[in-house]
């Protein structure tokens, strides 16, 4: 478990040199969030462009229906879609997460996502986005498990 938290420390450092973001415009380099969903709240910090289309995300959170506390570092890709005048940006994710008193004990595994997040510019929220991602996640420690999840949240850019 112990290298576990030192590879998310070392990936969360290392991004953290760089600028990121869920679509951010050339400004923006950072983003904090909150989103509720199944099976967690979640906090959520991140940085856009670490790389071209690329950005980092740290997760905390608090699991419903026995997961505990959650952690979770996620890389996004936004994807290139010309979505016209609207303000969406599509991106996908990967992922681990680990689970603290989850069930009394400890998981860790992975997910994997799809979402889209709507940015509030054109209503006069310039630095705000709405945003919904799904996906499947699966779980390694103590046994293997699959399952989906989802969330619904507020990102605030700057």
């Amino acid at each position: 478990m112990r290298k576990i938290v030192i590879m998310l420390c070392i990936a969360a450092t290392l991004a953290g040199g760089a600028a990121f973001a869920q679509g951010s415009t050339t400004s923006e380099h950072y983003w904090v969030g909150f989103s509720a969903g199944y099976p967690a709240a979640d906090l959520h910090f991140g940085i856009s462009n670490a790389f071209p289309n690329f950005g980092v995300r740290a997760n905390f959170g608090f699991g419903y229906f026995g997961y505990g506390f959650t952690v979770g570092l996620d890389g996004l890709y936004t994807l290139p879609i010309n979505t016209g005048n609207l303000p969406i940006v599509p991106y996908i994710g990967l992922g681990p997460t680990a689970a603290f008193g989850y069930l009394g004990g400890f998981a860790v595994g992975a997910n994997l996502f799809g979402g889209l997040e709507y940015r509030l510019g054109q209503i006069g929220f310039e630095p705000g986005g709405v945003f919904f991602e799904v996906g499947p996640s699966v779980y390694f420690v103590p046994t293997v498990f699959a399952g989906v999840f989802g969330r619904f949240g507020f990102n605030y850019h700057f």
